[in-house]
């Protein structure tokens, strides 16, 4: 399957982790929209969470269902959340909100990254 890494089962922390990069987006995504109402921020990271959550739920789903990580998918959601770590600072930003999203941010990059580690090395085998 293109995308995907096939024939491999996932592990439970895989499946957890898939689960957990899709926690990071939607929190990551709704928390500034939640404490600081509408803002250029807030929409940012709105839309950018949306993206992530989109990228991450695919992913999530294709490891819960059929045990394949979507490389594509998990390098989409790490830079989603990369950006969920450094957009309060381009924006200027301070306060609940921005430990909020970013530490979202740093789960979403957290576990998509693994996933990606983790494809790439299923790949290599």
């Amino acid at each position: 399957m293109a995308g995907g890494t096939d024939g491999m089962r996932s592990t439970r922390f895989t499946s957890a982790a898939s689960v957990l990069a899709v926690v990071g987006a939607i929190g990551g995504g709704l928390a500034p929209v939640l404490v600081l109402g509408r803002t250029a921020f807030s929409a940012s990271i709105l839309g950018v969470g949306l993206l992530a959550t989109v990228f991450a739920g695919y992913n999530a789903l294709s490891v819960l269902r059929d045990g394949q990580i979507r490389l594509a998918a998990v390098v989409m959601a790490t830079l989603f959340g990369v950006w969920m770590l450094v957009a309060p600072l381009a924006y200027g930003v301070e306060g609940v909100a921005v430990g909020a999203v970013q530490t979202f941010g740093l789960v979403l990059t957290a576990f998509a990254g693994y996933l990606t580690v983790e494809a790439l090395e299923r790949f290599a085998r």
